[in-house]
This record gives structure tokens, C-alpha cells and sequence, in this order.
């Protein structure tokens, strides 16, 4: 059964940056450190292998799991676009957080 889905899109080779995005989209896999194991996966694809500089995403300002989840693994707010979704009947804003390789790395040592 699909849990969810991940990956990095929106990928810049010039400025070697890239989109970051997770989904977990089966509640019962909630909780339980998946979205923490691939999101260090997927930045560990990043920066080891794709050589990447600069991974941001994007978080609803109401998620705060997942805004602490990605503060844990060292990713710092950069700025809010407020009222930017319209989401059940209101506009929420969104928070965009990123993480650069020597921070990644910095956090990895500990």
C-alpha cells in the first residue's frame, strides 16, 4: 500500500537549489518517523549525491508537526506568504522554510 509520496522538483542546476516536497498521506503511517527517515533520505540524496547547494519547501502555518519535524532536521523559516491558500472556506498562509548543504551537514555531525 502507498503511504505517500516524496521528491525534489523544481530543481535549478545553475544555482544547484531544489523544491523539496513530502506527502503522507496514509493516517495510520502518522507519528511514527516516516516523514522523518525520508526527508533525511531525500536530503542526504541531495546534497551527497546531487551535489545540491539549497533544498526549500513549503508548510501550511497550521502544520506545525511537520513545521517541527523540519526545524529538527535543521531547516530555518525564511518567510511567510501570507493568505497565499484559499482552503476550506478560508485563505491560510504559508510558511517557506529551507535548509543549505553545510547546515544539513553541520546538523548530521551533531
Amino acid at each position: 500500500m502507498l503511504a505517500g509520496s516524496c521528491g525534489l522538483f523544481n530543481l535549478e542546476w545553475s544555482n544547484r537549489s531544489a523544491e523539496f516536497g513530502i506527502f503522507i498521506g496514509d493516517k495510520s503511517r502518522w507519528n511514527k518517523g516516516f516523514g522523518a527517515e525520508v526527508l533525511q533520505l531525500v536530503l542526504n540524496h541531495a546534497f551527497n549525491t546531487l551535489n545540491l547547494n539549497r533544498g526549500h519547501l513549503r508548510v501550511f502555518a497550521g502544520n506545525l508537526p511537520a513545521k517541527r519535524s523540519y526545524e529538527k532536521a535543521a531547516f530555518r523559516l525564511e518567510g511567510t506568504l501570507r493568505q497565499a491558500v484559499f482552503r476550506h472556506g478560508r485563505y491560510i498562509d504559508v510558511h517557506v522554510m529551507s535548509i543549505r548543504c553545510a547546515e544539513w551537514k553541520n546538523h548530521q555531525e551533531g
